[in-house]
């Protein structure tokens, strides 16, 4: 069995104008996509810089194109770029230019904030040596900024993007009034002004504001929108710089200021006059640029740039049995390109048929990563490939055959090879893989299980059959971890059991520190164990470790579902359930009591209308709807429950139908009393069950009006760790305690434990994948 040709053929990356092949991405611009390629004709790297789609058809872009090219190639000096050709592809323009390997200035000042004296003054004189350069040309930039200023990894600096520069002679032929261009930070007044009168001075106004940035991290003006900002500069001074770094000596300041003098004939006249002003200064502890061989020193190389792609689930050809596999080998590509350094996106499943260019603009991701998974009995093969989401080009490509047991390897060595073309750096090299392929293959099988949520006691079987068969491998230490506290959250929970998820889950942390997965299943058993600051740090550091996780965002949805970020908890509980549709078993049902504490009962009528033909989703339907049928006290609503669970059938259904006695006067009879107070009261619960229980029963002592009783299984609820203070402010059963003392002391505990969970979950740091995935529901 083959690989339909229209499913997904790897063949190779896009080959550009025919010559140039695709070998990663660089960075993406508001003109357009950099791209790292191979000049097929002389075997030597270049920059690949093509033009936006949707600009090669605008007379205007194209030839500001075509003036990038000749206007750069003017200029033959060490510190600009220098442009090679000019060509088209398929309807897009193109030009290929020097590759600089290393960091922007804005990337490097964004590490660093702002930089040393010396350094400063060093790049600053070889952004003006580049500049003079261009000036002797005839060349003025007009657009010199942080972000047009590369520093290479052997430490030269590099003046580039030419995309609005102009001769100064068609500056003087063409006269009359011009279009404002440049960036509004960086621009001189005149560009403001007059300009059609621009000079080289105005590149040495813009040098002055990049040195100014570079001494202080900050420019000298500051306004809430680029026409304010750009404007700041014509009505007031520049702020002395001295307010923010006092100890820079007033040498450089003045030269800042005559650099930045509002009008043009006050200012250095001259990027070279600019230079030898610096280069006047004494600088006793800056070291030369060059050593004596003439060669640039070692320096500590810049981070690569981290690039963010979102991956697909691959696609599965082959038996319905076998669909763990792609499933599996989908998880371990996005744990391994995250742990490769990408910013990783695991798109939702739904977006899988769609063209991956049009998801990848939608979830804001540099790549997108799609693919096919063909199963056979005793064979593998798997076909991926990464599309540029800027244009659609094919950044790499890839084919890997093996094993079902290879599976896990097969990602590892995509990952490493993806990493290397967006980065264009080597990838570390995979560690050890400690399952063997049995042990591979029972792992995938009980992680699929596991999130069919009511097989959990067959996924910690498939589970323990994959440790017992692995050199304690801390993926399947992981994933047994939190088989078992699903399991031991269940009505077998006992205290040994929970001690062996902790101890699992623990040998994974310690084994692998920088696993999602290990830190996941350790919060989740710190916060089934009652400790919720503990679990929310471990969850957090695995969302951290791999933004798209669906087990850390299932578990982060979860919590936050309880706390006063009630909406950022939808949030990620609903991204979980896009990525991964079985989630939705259950985890809609905890989104579904949010919105009736939200008060968004029309939303939660209309979830809760149908009722699903799933068995493992039967009992989570009921009880929810019981419970809140009990918060809204409506005879109606008690009728039809009552009605439909009695007409229902589903396995376990002797909890539900006890919990629904209470709908009836809320008398039910003693075995369905007997049958609640021994799940409420279990000694095999954990503290976290043992709350959630003593929360149902203050519910339901409230509704035969046992204030009392109701109020000490409150306080029993917050003994064992309760946080959820959505419920204690906003759920109505609770009104008639409000106005308790010993309520509020209860709240007051219950909104420390949240605020610190709250705090400790949305650093916005990672927050942002979120919020760029669920935008493109």
């Amino acid at each position: 069995m083959g690989f339909p040709s229209t499913i997904l053929d790897p063949g190779t990356t896009d080959i550009v104008g025919d010559r140039y092949e695709i070998l990663g991405l660089v960075g993406a611009g508001g003109m357009g996509t950099v791209y790292r390629a191979r000049d097929r004709e002389l075997d030597e790297v270049v920059a690949l810089k093509v033009l936006r789609g949707d600009l090669s058809y605008d007379p205007q872009a194209l030839a500001r194109f075509r003036r990038e090219v000749k206007l750069a190639r003017r200029v033959t000096h060490k510190n600009v770029a220098r442009t090679f050709d000019i060509g088209a592809h398929g309807g897009t323009a193109f030009l290929t230019m020097e590759l600089v390997q290393g960091e922007s200035l804005a990337q490097l000042l964004a590490r660093k904030t702002h930089l040393a004296l010396d350094r400063a003054v060093e790049i600053a004189l070889e952004i003006a040596h580049g500049l003079g350069a261009a000036h002797e040309a005839g060349v003025v930039h007009r657009d010199l900024k942080p972000d047009n200023v590369l520093v290479s990894r052997d430490g030269r600096i590099v003046v580039t993007d030419f995309g609005i520069a102009i001769a100064e002679e068609a500056l003087a032929a063409e006269g009359g009034p011009r279009r404002i261009v440049g960036t509004p930070a960086y621009m001189a007044p005149e560009q403001l002004e007059t300009p059609d009168k621009i000079d080289a001075r105005a590149d040495v106004y813009a040098l002055g504001l990049v040195l100014y940035e570079m001494l202080t991290g900050k420019l000298p003006w500051t306004a809430k929108t680029d026409l304010a900002l750009a404007t700041a500069r014509i009505l007031k001074a520049p702020r002395d710089p001295r307010e923010l770094v006092p100890e820079l000596p007033a040498s450089i300041v003045a030269i800042l200021f005559a650099a930045l003098a509002k009008e043009v004939g006050d200012r250095i006249p001259t990027a070279e006059a600019f230079a030898a002003k610096l280069s006047s200064i004494a600088m006793p502890t800056r070291p030369t640029m060059l050593d004596e061989s003439g060669t640039y020193p070692s320096i500590r190389l810049p981070p690569p740039v981290q690039r963010s792609l979102a991956v697909l689930r691959l696609r599965h050809l082959g038996n319905e049995d076998d669909d763990y596999l792609p499933l599996g080998i989908s998880e371990a590509l996005i744990d391994a390109l995250a742990g490769a350094g990408m910013r990783v996106r695991a798109a939702p499943a739904d977006v899988r048929a769609r063209d991956p260019q049009d998801v990848g603009r939608e979830l804001g991701v540099d790549a997108v990563l799609a693919g096919a998974v063909e199963v056979e009995p005793s064979a593998l093969r798997v076909v991926l490939r990464l599309v540029g989401a800027h244009d659609g080009f094919a950044l790499w490509a890839g084919r890997f055959n093996g094993s079902r047991g290879d599976a896990i390897a097969i990602a590892g060595s995509a990952a490493r090879q993806i990493a290397e073309a967006l980065s264009g750096t080597r990838a570390p090299t995979p560690t050890r893989d400690l399952a063997g392929p049995e042990a591979v293959d029972l792992y995938l099988r009980g992680r699929r299980t596991y999130h069919r949520f009511w097989r959990t006691g067959e996924a910690v079987t498939l589970l323990e059959r994959a440790l017992a068969k692995s050199n304690d491998d801390p993926r399947i230490l992981a994933a047994l971890a939190l088989a078992l506290c699903r399991e031991t959250g269940a009505e077998t929970d006992t205290a040994a059991a929970r001690q062996a998820a902790v101890a699992r889950a623990e040998r994974a942390v310690a084994l692998a520190p920088s696993l999602a997965e290990a830190h996941v299943a350790l919060g989740v058993c710190r916060l089934r164990d009652g400790d919720v600051a503990a679990g929310s740090t471990l969850i957090r550091r695995g969302v951290d470790l791999a933004p798209g996780n669906v087990d850390a965002l299932e578990h982060a949805g979860r919590i936050l579902l309880e706390t006063r970020a009630i909406e950022e908890g939808i949030a990620h509980a609903e991204l979980a359930i896009r990525i991964e549709p079985l989630l939705q078993l259950v985890l809609q049902y905890q989104v579904i009591r949010a919105r009736a504490l939200l008060g968004e009962w029309k939303a939660v009528d209309a979830e809760l209308r149908q009722v699903p033909t799933e068995a493992a989703a039967k009992i989570a339907y009921w009880l929810t709807r019981i419970r809140l049928a009990l918060w809204r006290n409506d005879p109606s609503e008690d009728a039809s429950i009552l009605a439909g669970l009695a007409a229902d059938t589903f396995p376990n259904k002797a909890f539900p139908l006890a919990y629904a006695g209470y709908l009836k006067d809320g008398r039910p009879g003693p075995v369905e009393r007997q049958l609640l107070d021994d799940r409420m009261h279990s000694p095999r619960s954990s503290p976290r069950q043992r709350s959630f229980f003593a929360q149902l029963r203050a519910e339901l002592l409230l509704r035969n009006g046992d204030r009392e009783e109701a109020l000490a299984a409150l306080e029993a609820s917050v003994n064992d760790g309760l946080f959820d203070e959505a419920w204690l402010d906003r759920c109505p059963a609770l009104d008639a305690l409000r106005d308790d003392p010993r309520f509020a002391r209860a709240r007051e505990e219950v909104h420390a434990r949240a605020a610190v969970a709250v705090a400790t979950l949305l650093r916005r740091t990672s927050t942002v994948s979120v919020a760029a995935s669920t935008s493109a529901r």
